[in-house]
């Protein structure tokens, strides 16, 4: 990589990063319009990294407590929280920060393997790909995971075109860190040693080979077991860096499975799930149904893989807890044709029969993409799942686009034509699922993100959205309902509670708001009876009693309102204000 090393190539490498940092720029104003900016929903996988990182920042290094999912990108959240006073956004910004880089480093590893043109390609749609700025923007471990697989990739190629135990070092550490991120990228890892070993030194003696693939191997497994010990010492069994792995890969291995997102209505899994116990943890138990379920129906199986892999390489952006297509609705960016990831499997496609005749000199490119394409694969469908293999995409599909130039500039026409048709059927056939782009829960979260910036007409706009796509959903029907309650509309607040409480007669919450709608419109009566309704599902709750205390004593029966705020202070003995309600009834009681 002595090339890389001119003023030229220096020159265009900090030119793409600044154009890369400028579009992240660009995305992080149009950001700050979005409802989601700066906040977090406590339903989404981002609180657990969340709350790693705050119970880190408190002084509990190991996250001794049980239940965070993701320790390393704990680590790497507390990090950003350590030297920004507890920001948020903060961690937007240093990921964009580190897209920007894997932006410029795409740019080293295009012209390492093809040419500074098709690394420029790459560096700009790395850059704009609006996938990527998405997961930038939010608190996951994609967007950190696939800087550091482009990271791995880089110093893989400078270990290659110069041995150094100082490379070594760093392709080690980069990969085992990529690990550590997100584990099941594990996949790639016998691949890649397999090519240091066959191939990266194929002009050094089988002694030498040895030694150096030994070495990195080490240095992989060093960098890796301080987080192994920790999960080891925390969950009192052995865990490979996250709790995540063996019932995932189950439910992703069934072949009920449909091929979109987590879980989806797997019969098979949800049996699992009710009667396999903490079997469903185990490696070994769980690897061994799997090797049932191919023996009952390898072809059944095959069938699992190809809509698998269809699923993967298509245009859709299967969303888990945070949905691509809600947030495109705030930014331009984000709206960009060049998004298309069916678009841009297809100019791989091109890519990668143009770049086979030097198949020798982009075997580890090939690598990096079929080991990160498995890494997600073998496990279940998710957009962010599929982002670490999405650079190494865009480096093919980069070769694809100069090939066309090329064959424009040749005169080759025919086969530009070709080429054209190849890929625009290709496109074609990965853009045909038409799945829904937003949930109703999807709605729901963006309700929430209004609710909590106090834009309750956006809030109940987004509610209502969900009910449209989701009409018996009692808890959107209660979210609603507490909108518009902040906006004093207390008639549609009570239609919305009575909804919600007809379609789950169990919703102590509903009937509990119900209640106060009820009594702030002078029905008292009314109020009573949803509050005494409430309680006969939940007797314990502490604030039902002393609504529906306050309740008797609008109605001037301080009897028994003391009889439940008696009750709400006996449940808690430190809430003041059931106390205080408690001491003002006995007054008025004692005076009569």
């Amino acid at each position: 990589m002595d090339h890389l090393n001119t003023k030229k190539t220096m020159f265009i490498f900090f030119l793409l990063f600044g154009f890369a940092l400028l579009v992240r720029a660009v995305y992080f104003v149009e950001f700050k319009q979005n409802p989601f900016f700066n906040y977090i929903h406590s339903t989404m996988d981002s609180m657990n990294a969340h709350k790693g990182a705050v119970e880190i920042a408190r002084g509990n290094l190991l996250l001794d407590k049980g239940g965070f999912k993701y320790p390393f990108y704990s680590y790497f959240v507390a990090a950003v929280y350590a030297l920004t006073d507890h920001k948020i956004y903060a961690v937007w910004v240093v990921q964009f920060i580190l897209g920007a880089i894997a932006a410029a480093l795409l740019f080293f590893i295009g012209v390492s393997f093809f040419n500074i043109y098709v690394g420029i390609i790459a560096s700009v749609l790395f850059a704009l790909y609006g996938a990527n700025l998405f997961y930038e923007g939010i608190m996951l471990r994609a967007a950190l995971t696939e800087f550091l697989a482009v990271v791995s990739l880089f110093f893989l190629l400078r270990m290659e075109r110069k041995t150094s135990y100082g490379n070594l070092f760093l392709s080690g550490v980069s990969l085992s860190m990529m690990v550590q991120c997100r584990p099941n990228t594990v996949v790639l890892l016998p691949l890649v040693f397999l090519y240091v070993f066959f191939w990266a030194f194929r002009n050094d003696g089988a002694k030498h080979r040895l030694k150096y693939l030994t070495v990195l191997v080490f240095i992989v497994m060093i960098a890796g077991t301080p987080l192994l010990l920790r999960g080891v010492y925390v969950e009192k069994k052995f865990q490979f860096f996250d709790p995540g792995g063996p019932h995932v890969f189950l439910m992703g291995n069934l072949v009920d499975y449909d091929g979109l997102g987590w879980h989806n209505g797997s019969p098979q899994f949800k049996a699992y799930m009710e009667t396999s116990g903490d079997r469903i943890h185990d490696y070994g138990w769980v690897l061994k149904e799997i090797t049932n379920e191919i023996g009952a129906d390898p072809l059944a199986f095959l069938m699992l893989y190809l809509r698998k892999a269809y699923y993967f390489l298509s245009n859709y952006e299967i969303p888990s807890n945070q949905n691509f297509y809600v947030y495109r609705d705030f930014s331009h960016l984000l709206k960009s044709p060049l998004n298309s990831f069916a678009l841009v499997a297809a100019l791989s496609l091109l890519g990668f029969i143009v770049s086979l005749k030097n198949y020798r000199d982009n075997l580890l490119l090939y690598i990096f993409v079929l080991g990160m394409s498995g890494s997600a694969l073998i496990f279940y469908n998710v957009a962010r799942l599929r982002m670490p293999a999405v650079p190494f995409f865009l480096l093919l599909a980069s070769v694809g686009i100069f090939s066309l130039f090329q064959f424009i500039k040749g005169k080759r026409y025919i086969q530009f034509v070709g080429a054209v048709i190849m890929v625009g059927g290709v496109v074609w056939c990965l853009s045909r699922p038409h799945n829904p782009k937003i949930r109703a829960n999807d709605y729901g979260m963006l309700g929430n993100a209004y609710y909590a910036r106090e834009m309750y007409d956006e809030s109940i706009s987004a509610f209502m959205n969900s009910l449209a796509v989701n009409p018996n959903d009692a808890v959107s029907h209660y979210n609603v309902g507490i909108s518009h309650s902040k906006k004093g509309r207390y008639e549609d607040a009570v239609s919305h509670f009575r909804k919600a409480v007809e379609i789950d007669p169990g919703f102590v919450g509903a009937q509990n708001y119900l209640g106060l709608m009820l009594s702030e419109q002078g029905r008292v009566s009314d109020a009573i009876r949803c509050f005494s309704e409430a309680l006969k599902i939940d007797p314990q709750n502490v604030n039902i009693q002393n609504n529906l205390g306050i309740a008797y004593a609008r109605k001037g029966n301080f009897k028994d309102a003391a009889l439940h705020f008696s009750e709400a202070v006996r449940l808690s003995p430190d809430n003041n204000a059931a106390r205080v309600n408690l001491e003002r009834c006995l007054k008025l009681l004692k005076k009569k």
